[in-house]
């Protein structure tokens, strides 16, 4: 059997001993302690006048925590947390406190600049003015698209700032652009594709806030940064959950804090998720069967030797024409509906029928069962109060029941006739899931996997047996990062997510509930007009599919054409260098990265061969030094916008402007608007509001949020306006969307009520304009927004879009039979020691990558001198017997080596790492070292990755996963004799705290100082 981690008495532990004496020690201090929204800054001697500001963070990604900023005499002095902010609970962390010293960094960008001299140098950059810069840019987007049309250009995004967010539309809508160079497609993206085509966009996101009774993390390091969640939200999770579970190859900080390790083998994760799901199928009272059948597809019929059939079906992408292999009505009946889902009904079955006439069906296009006539009404007076007395406090609805004597079957065969006379094997979707798990023991993860089998089991059971009584799951699963680049994202994530499903762990309050929903919207970087755009799912408005047509590498990955977002990043780099299929010519970014996906070599070189590149940044990178046009924008300090929490925990709160912006920068709209101006493209159609500014566009978002919020659910929202909101906020702070949204936010298993179905995207609250069901809310609809409106575990989308020429292709080192894509089955890494033993013998080591750094985001902040100082180089982890029998000790510099390039990071032995595994920093470059690469080349993983090593349903690069070998770093084999890193010219990067030129970074309050 496995143990429980063994612990003395931890943190968590204290905490827990420390709860029950609380209220002793309260009265015995005789301290009282102040709110920290209600105590006033205080002064010093000789302090002028001191204003204290409400706003959000946004020193790393979208965490959005609340702060206070206090503002000296026009300068930012502090940064502390808010107190009113439930999703941080007071709390920010060591990026947010540096962020003075980016605000003020005298490195920072101020000014629009062109180059002078030749790619691949040192930029040259010439100071120019804002109406220059956008004409240049301009009248080079137009000569590209005049001779290349839309395939010629490509547009980039990464995170941060804000919602900076133009290369994932605005830049595209402007110049025409076919192709996107994004994060997502790397960070969270994966997991929303995924959740896209089988339930909900982003229904991974887990209420960890709300404090499960089992709290799983799997694949993060949560508590130092994550978007996905606020660190203090993970801590106090793991520290009050009865059980705590982590699944990742290395011991995390919190780690520490587990009952249960299951440390994994990297990229070997679903086969934990596969033998949980055998474990809960087969335990009695685990599974919520009744969910399983009347909300997913499982008990829906496949008929595997049918031609597909279907029509136009409602999806999270939008709409499509489906094609499937589920048995309809219309294939039995050539007058029948092909929304009409055939199930074999158990009912029928005990009273003697069979073939055809044990048929009973469900009708996707009212989304109700045979018989049955369900109501938002009555939905929305059946059940309980929950999480009383919180901000995340709601209506959990009590499930449904059949009640037209409807019972499905879910593992069954059958023989049906089809509407041609043929008589066909129809069989359930969860008859060929049972099938693929038969063998999936958590002896056959044991082996898989490296972890115990008695762990997996123990852990399983730990979390999916919940108490009598407890009305939902024990908590949902906090799914990672990790999750997004194991080169087998699709099928793992949809395998973890699977379990949620099963243990009525989906949309409860302690589960996975996808996005905060509201009417409020951060989209106030689009241009104006589109702000009151509708969603049209006409058959005449066509599929994204077809809109996408031409993005590059879309024939070996069509969901990337389905879902939109982006292009495989690699086929991007490939049409630049070699004009293949298409040359892709120029490109526009807002806030990217090369360095953050995929091969890193290949996307210098592609940058570098670039007829024109225009940036939007706030420092000088190895991405902007490839620029042709540069121009400032503003810190998180300068920005008015809205924040609407990403993740389930309901927080609506607003960026507020602490402090005026240096120079000339703009902030990330007002960018793209000067761009759209020159580009001769319309950002305003209102003729009351011609030329809206950031602030005008923010009352225009919150004046259509107003009528959206009266049009769908009948209620105003709590401010009249934007500006009265700004006024609340700062006086009373952050605004519950569960209460103000109670339908769309406020209740627990919406697709009981409808309201599980949105318009398609994170954080928006609007229905599907063309829903009118009967018993359902207007522009909504009971179930999901998929094809079949259920969970769909055989998902129709893949079958019909999603299998393209690196899943099919016998050639590809990828290839699956068919059937193998529709159920979550296991495949090993393209680079392990099980798949390539020969890769093996000259790389033995598994590297993984991406742990977290307090005091950095990713490739944020290496040039502030605070967190420099910290943590001054890039750290390989590696198990101490590895590094004995390497011949590297603690500070060492080690190479680190594949076949397709090689680094150096520094040794860092951590007994919280498997022997054989090795796990790096990524995204590492050096703000102290020459334009324009910066040192990139130097330390960053991203140089270590293979090209063709991606997931083959949606082209994500396998980044945790790949065989390495190290050896040390010695004078002998490095340049300039020096096994530090050095630039060309051999200057050392900073690599000690002590190195004086941190002091050169030390903010510079006065503005006016040159960047150059």
């Amino acid at each position: 059997m496995g143990e429980k981690v063994a612990h003395t008495l931890t943190r968590r532990s204290f905490m827990k001993m420390a709860a029950a004496t609380a209220s002793i020690a309260a009265l015995s201090t005789g301290i009282t302690v102040d709110a920290l929204a209600e105590t006033a800054a205080p002064a010093t001697a000789g302090d002028g006048n001191v204003e204290r500001i409400r706003s959000v963070c946004r020193a790393c990604g979208k965490m959005e925590c609340g702060v206070w900023v206090t503002v000296q005499d026009g300068k930012v002095i502090r940064v502390e947390g808010d107190q009113s902010a439930f999703t941080s609970r007071g709390n920010c962390c060591t990026k947010s406190q540096s962020s003075i010293q980016a605000c003020y960094h005298p490195d920072r960008l101020r000014y629009p600049m062109k180059r002078t001299r030749p790619k691949g140098e040192d930029p040259g950059w010439e100071r120019v003015s804002w109406d220059e810069a956008m004409q240049i840019a301009a009248d080079k987007f137009h000569e590209v698209a005049d001779k290349y049309t839309g395939t010629g250009i490509f547009t980039m995004n990464g995170t941060s700032r804000m919602w900076a967010m133009g290369g994932y539309a605005t830049l595209a809508i402007i110049t025409g652009a076919a192709n996107n160079h994004v994060a997502s497609c790397i960070c969270k993206g994966p997991r929303f594709l995924t959740t896209s085509t089988t339930d909900q966009y982003g229904s991974n996101w887990m209420t960890s806030v709300t404090e499960p009774r089992v709290y799983v993390e799997w694949g993060g390091n949560i508590e130092y940064s994550n978007y996905d969640d606020s660190c203090r939200n993970v801590v106090n999770a793991t520290q009050k959950a009865e059980t705590f579970i982590i699944i990742d190859p290395r011991m995390t900080g919190v780690g520490k804090e587990a009952d249960y390790w299951l440390n994994v083998r990297p990229g070997t994760d679903a086969a934990i998720a596969l033998a949980w799901a055998k474990i809960i199928a087969e335990t009695p009272g685990l599974m919520d069967e009744l969910y399983m059948k009347r909300w997913t597809n499982a008990p829906f019929l496949v008929v595997e030797d049918m031609e597909p059939s279907g029509g136009w079906m409602v999806d999270n992408s939008g709409a499509h024409d489906m094609k499937t292999r589920l048995l309809k009505q219309s294939d039995i009946d050539p007058n029948g509906s092909y929304q009409k889902f055939f199930v074999v009904d158990a009912n029928k079955v005990a009273a003697g029928a069979t073939g055809n006439d044990a048929l009973s069906f469900f009708d996707a296009e009212i989304s109700q069962w045979d018989g049955e006539a369900i109501t938002t009404d009555e939905a929305m007076n059946r059940g309980q109060v929950v999480m009383e007395g919180t901000p995340f406090e709601g209506w959990l609805v009590e499930p449904s029941q059949f009640t037209s004597g409807i019972d499905p079957t879910l593992v069954t065969e059958i023989d049906v006739t089809l509407a041609d006379g043929t008589v066909h094997k129809a069989r359930t979707v969860w008859s060929y899931y049972m099938d693929m798990l038969a063998n999936k023991t958590p002896e056959w993860a044991s082996e898989v996997t490296g972890v115990d089998a008695g762990k997996i089991r123990d852990a399983c059971l730990a979390w999916a047996t919940r108490p009598e009584g407890q009305p939902y799951g024990n908590g949902g699963i906090h799914i990672s990062l990790a999750m997004d680049q194991n080169g087998n994202n699709y099928q793992t994530i949809r395998a973890i997510m699977m379990l949620s499903h099963m243990t009525g762990n989906m949309d409860t309050p302690t589960g996975n509930r996808g996005p905060t929903h509201a009417y409020i919207n951060d989209e106030c970087w689009l241009p104006y007009f589109i702000l009151g755009g509708t969603f049209d799912a006409s058959p005449e408005a066509g599929s994204k599919f077809d809109a996408n047509a031409m993005k590059v590498g879309g024939d070996d990955w069509p969901m990337t054409k389905w879902y939109g977002q982006w292009s495989e990043p690699h086929s991007i780099w490939r049409a630049v260098i070699d004009q293949d299929p298409y040359p892709i010519v120029a490109g526009a970014n807002d806030s990217g990265s090369f360095m953050n996906q995929g091969s890193s070599m290949m996307a210098w070189e592609a940058m570098n061969k670039l007829d024109f590149w225009m940036e939007a940044n706030l420092w000088h990178h190895p991405t902007a030094d490839c620029a042709d046009i540069l121009v400032p924008v503003y810190h998180w300090l300068e920005m008015e916008f809205p924040r609407i929490s990403q993740g389930p925990h309901c927080g609506l709160a607003m960026n507020v402007p602490c402090v005026e912006a240096p120079g000339d920068c703009r902030d990330d709209p007002m960018f793209m608007k000067a761009f759209a101006n020159a580009y001769g493209f319309p950002w305003s159609i209102d003729p009351n509001v011609p030329d809206p500014d950031t602030h005008e566009s923010c009352m225009q978002m919150y004046r259509l949020a107003q009528e959206h919020s009266i049009a769908q659910n009948g209620e105003r929202m709590p401010f009249e306006s934007w500006e009265e909101w700004q006024e609340d906020f700062q006086k009373n702070g952050w605004v519950s969307a569960a209460k103000v949204y109670p339908k769309e936010m406020g209740t627990y298993r919406r697709w009981e009520t409808g309201y599980m179905a949105i318009k398609p995207g994170v954080g928006r609250a609007e229905g599907v304009e063309n829903f009118d069901i009967p018993g359902c809310d207007k522009t909504r609809r009971f179930g999901y927004v998929t094809p079949t409106t259920k969970y769909e575990l055989w998902p129709t989308v893949l079958e019909r879009y999603g299998l393209g020429n690196k899943a099919m292709d016998e050639n590809s080192a990828h290839y699956r039979p068919f059937m193998d894509w529709m159920i979550p089955e296991y495949y090993e890494p393209l680079e392990s020691p099980v798949n390539d033993p020969e890769l093996a013998k000259e790389y033995p080591l598994i590297c993984t990558t991406g742990r977290r750094i307090p005091v950095y985001f990713h490739s944020e902040h290496r040039q502030l001198p605070w967190c420099r100082e910290n943590w001054p180089v890039p750290r390989m982890e590696i198990n101490p017997a590895d590094a004995e029998e390497l011949g590297l000790e603690q500070g060492d510099w080690a190479w680190i080596e594949t076949k397709y390039g090689k680094i150096r990071e520094c040794v860092d032995i951590y007994y919280g790492i498997d022997k054989g595994v090795v796990n790096l920093e990524h995204a590492w470059w050096f703000p102290e070292l020459s334009a324009p690469n910066h040192g990139e080349k130097l330390c960053n993983c991203n140089n270590l990755l293979n090209p063709d090593n991606v997931d083959p349903i949606m082209g994500s690069p396998c980044m945790r996963g790949f065989a390495v070998k190290v050896y040390k770093a010695t004078p002998e084999n490095s340049p300039f004799g020096n096994p530090v890193p050095c630039d060309d010219d051999g200057t050392e990067i900073i690599h000690d705290s002590s190195d004086p030129r941190l002091k050169e970074w030390l903010p510079d309050y006065s503005l006016n100082r040159s960047d150059y």
